[in-house]
């Protein structure tokens, strides 16, 4: 290898390692309020089922990840509010998905890959 592109490639090595330390940092600390999230939608909304799916139980979340979460319905008509709770609670933007009234295909990803929170 030339020397001269030594010092790029191992400041891309080290930028890397440290973007894949930050990724799984966030990810388990997005796993971690997981149960939070879940108690709240359960108490506060009425939502029954509750869980995860996407990068957060997949590949892990990047720099700039949503979380997608899944419910059976959220009977309480603050749908809005509940999002921006969850957004808070986990410093990423929610995607928050009523199965009830979600897309077959949708549905269907979420039941090949969602993890249901107790």
């Amino acid at each position: 290898m030339d020397d001269r592109f030594h010092s790029y490639i191992e400041g891309f090595r080290a930028r890397r390692a440290a973007a894949e330390r930050d990724d799984r940092a966030r990810t388990e600390a997005a796993l971690a309020r997981l149960p939070a999230a879940a108690r709240m939608l359960r108490e506060e909304y009425g939502a029954t089922r509750v869980g995860a799916f996407g990068s957060l139980v997949g590949a892990g979340l990047r720099d700039g990840s949503d979380v997608d979460l899944y419910v059976d319905a959220i009977r309480h008509p603050r749908f809005f509010q509940a999002v921006a709770r969850l957004t808070e609670l986990f410093g990423h933007p929610v995607d928050l998905i009523e199965l009830e009234g979600a897309p077959r295909s949708l549905r269907d990803v979420i039941e090949a890959e969602g993890v249901d929170v107790p």
